[in-house]
């Protein structure tokens, strides 16, 4: 199922992105979704609790743009826990990928190193109740030993 969503971006960033589709003949979806697995990577640096979420910085409005773009579900649901656990926006997040991931990411793809043309990491969500409590344990990549998949 695909969800069709909306950014707020600079436009510098969105013509990076659109310049990177040109050089690699990827789609601007594939390209985010491969960003996006970088900067889950990133985790550590980036995961933050009890703040609010963070935006992009104020810039003019002439140098803002709306973004449509559909995404797959799983895609959606990924960025908007990676939004939840980072504490930064999903079109901040994309931008921090672009400054950050996509020269690597384009000169691999160029160059041939980039082999996994967008197959998924593994991404799900272990849920157990009972009377008194919900826990849910979100599993972004595949655990080594899978009895740690359990709650």
């Amino acid at each position: 199922m695909n969800i069709k969503t909306t950014f707020y971006m600079k436009k510098t960033i969105i013509g990076m992105i659109d310049r990177a589709v040109d050089e690699t003949g990827k789609s601007r979806t594939a390209l985010i979704a491969l960003l996006m697995k970088r900067v889950m990577k990133d985790h550590s640096r980036l995961a933050r609790a009890h703040q609010s979420v963070r935006y992009q910085g104020a810039l003019q409005k002439n140098c803002w743009r709306r973004w449509h773009i559909t995404l797959c579900s799983r895609d959606y649901e990924q960025y908007l826990d990676m939004r939840k656990f980072f504490k930064l926006s999903v079109s901040f997040l994309v931008a921090y990928a672009v400054e950050n991931h996509l020269d690597d990411l384009v000169d691999e793809i160029i160059n041939g190193k980039q082999d996994d043309n967008y197959q998924y990491d593994c991404y799900f969500i272990v849920q157990k109740s009972d009377d008194s409590s919900i826990s849910w344990k979100v599993v972004w990549g595949l655990p080594v030993n899978l009895t740690e998949l359990t709650i």
